[in-house]
């Protein structure tokens, strides 16, 4: 799927997943872009639901 609303999340078991997303940030600056590494894996749906929020006050 995609559109304006679409967005992108990478979860893997990375330990630096900072690292990892401003490599992918470096070819496009996207705030729809998120990576997840393992220390977030605990609490996965809490993250995803605070990054879907986070989105949508970008949109309003």
């Amino acid at each position: 799927m995609g559109g304006d609303e679409a967005r992108v999340a990478l979860i893997c078991c990375f330990n630096e997943p900072d690292t990892l997303k401003a490599e992918i940030l470096s070819s496009t600056n996207d705030k729809k872009i998120a990576v997840f590494g393992r220390e977030h894996l605990t609490n996965l749906s809490e993250e995803i639901a605070n990054w879907i929020d986070q989105n949508d006050e970008y949109a309003k």
